[in-house]
């Protein structure tokens, strides 16, 4: 029976979702030839701007019209200019370029295997030459070396919640590029933080923490989170940033059950993360994940808060919180190792 009560879903709608996979791939495109770069700031016409790129002048122009079609250049066959804001964001030297972002939010990973989607629905079985829990799978070496702005929120975000700190011991897992526990380090100079992921991304994050100057207060703890990528010792303080949801539920649970075990009494546990809502109509960007996850991975899923918190509590944590902040993409649950653990009845 039709729903009357949500919003009206009309023609433009249904075409406007259709057809945005091609000013997808059309941005894309320009950025990975350094197309904006190419137009600079003196007007060049079609011609030309192939000259430069070393590209075919009539595709090029094609190209250059589709954009300026959509308001990301100006101009005309005879002359292309790049609009207002587009310097700062789409050319390689300006201070908000999106030419790494891109590799991450229009992967080319990603473009694959949705355009499969249609056989991963039916059979319900992920693509075996796609594994996302693989230590050599290449889009999270594009991940750690291309974090998002919501990456960085998110560990401004869980760095604020933590506050007191003093001298903190940090253990961020599957840490990509380092952020969360970079953060730490950095807000808090006592602070000691041992980084984990695979091999090929902690190299990245290692090369991030030299860059800031914290790799002397920093460990490197390599391979597999479920086995002896898990450093021993305990924490003050352990993130799981963007990780549980690549693991089916109960995979994720166990590994909730691990990481409270390395924590000191007192210390917390923070799951950061994309989280569905409560309910199917919530989170967009979390629900738009769980497809891929369904390409990626067998049972990885995106879950509400809720559910992290039911986790954390069964792993013997108290006070399970749900943190959220405006224009945060990622949600935080907090979870605290009791001071004192109770015994058996």
């Amino acid at each position: 029976m039709p729903d009357t009560a949500g919003p009206h879903i009309g023609p433009q709608e249904v075409f406007t979702t259709l057809t945005g996979f091609k000013k997808t791939a059309m941005l894309r495109t320009a950025l990975e030839l350094g197309l904006f770069d190419a137009v600079g700031e003196d007007s060049p016409g079609a011609r030309q701007i192939a000259e430069r790129l070393g590209t075919d002048p009539r595709a090029t122009g094609f190209l250059l019209d589709a954009l300026a079609s959509v308001g990301l250049l100006a101009g005309d066959g005879s002359g292309y200019r790049l609009p207002p804001g587009a310097a700062p964001l789409l050319t390689s030297t300006g201070p908000r370029y999106v030419g790494g972002l891109a590799r991450i939010a229009a992967s080319h990973g990603e473009w694959e295997v949705f355009g499969r989607l249609t056989e991963t629905v039916r059979t319900g079985a992920p693509l075996a030459e796609a594994d996302a829990q693989a230590p050599d799978f290449a889009y999270w070496t594009d991940f750690a070396q291309h974090p998002t702005p919501a990456t960085a929120k998110g560990a401004a975000l869980v760095a604020d919640l933590l506050e007191p700190l003093d001298a903190p011991d940090v253990l961020d897992v599957g840490c990509g590029s380092g952020a969360f526990g970079l953060t730490l380090t950095a807000r808090h100079p006592g602070a000691r933080t041992t980084l984990q992921d695979w091999p090929s991304v902690l190299q990245i994050a290692h090369r991030r923490a030299k860059e800031q100057g914290l790799d002397d207060r920093v460990t490197l703890s390599p391979g597999d989170v479920f086995g002896a990528g898990l450093p021993g010792g305990s924490y003050d303080v352990v993130v799981a940033g963007n990780l549980l949801f690549l693991f089916d539920p109960g995979r994720a649970e166990a590994l909730v059950r691990r990481l409270a075990g390395t924590l000191r009494p007192g210390g917390r546990l923070v799951i950061a993360s994309f989280m569905t809502g409560e309910g199917a109509t919530d989170a967009e960007h979390a629900h738009l994940l769980n497809l891929l996850m369904l390409s990626w991975t067998p049972g990885g899923e995106l879950l509400p808060p809720s559910a992290y918190q039911e986790m954390a509590t069964r792993a013997g944590l108290t006070d399970a919180r749900v943190h959220r902040r405006e224009g945060v993409p990622l949600q935080a649950v907090v979870a605290t190792r009791p001071i004192r653990e109770e015994g058996p009845a």
